[in-house]
């Protein structure tokens, strides 16, 4: 579910197939672990979506991913940081240059779910630029998992096979509205 849609998000042509489920959104999703084990499940509902995910991938390297695509000719109608889960943010400059980086266009930043202090701290974050920043969303993938054990292994981060699909339609709800 987006807690917050940004206001320029344009899903004019995006529709749910109503054959296969899948929808037609053309994003980009730059996120770290979670993002890599869910690209299966999120391919299969965002078939269009480019997904890159990465092992112990930092917020930092957001923007210069980011560029790296921009350069190869890929503009994405809509972009989604799902970066967070691996370093405290410690104040807004990470978080604000992710935002920057989408240089006004659409954008969502996914809340992160682990069991230490960063998880408060890094939501706190993301949820109050969002709302200084009109063209920044929040997919709440925290909230989905709120009392739901199943969506999580062992560790209290990384999804299970549940998990991933869930946060495949998260993505999917966002951007096509089911």
């Amino acid at each position: 579910m987006a807690k917050k849609v940004p206001r320029n998000l344009d899903t004019t042509g995006w529709q749910i197939d109503p054959e296969t489920g899948s929808c037609n959104a053309d994003v980009l999703i730059i996120g770290d672990s979670i993002t890599e084990g869910a690209s299966a499940a999120i391919k299969k509902v965002l078939p269009q979506a480019v997904v890159d995910g990465a092992v112990s991938r930092q917020i930092q390297s957001g923007p210069e991913i980011l560029a790296n695509y921009h350069n190869q000719g890929i503009h994405p109608r809509v972009l989604v940081y799902a970066l967070g889960t691996n370093a405290a943010l410690r104040g807004d400059l990470l978080a604000q240059n992710l935002i920057d980086s989408a240089e006004g266009e659409p954008m969502y930043i996914v809340t992160i779910r682990n069991p230490y202090p960063l998880q408060d701290m890094n939501n706190e974050v993301f949820s109050r630029l969002a709302k200084d920043n009109p063209n920044v969303g929040i997919i709440d993938w925290w909230a989905a998992t709120e009392g739901h054990p199943e969506y999580l292994v062992d560790d209290g981060t990384h999804p299970t096979e549940a998990g991933n699909e869930v946060l495949a339609n998260l993505y999917k709800q966002a951007l096509c509205g089911r």
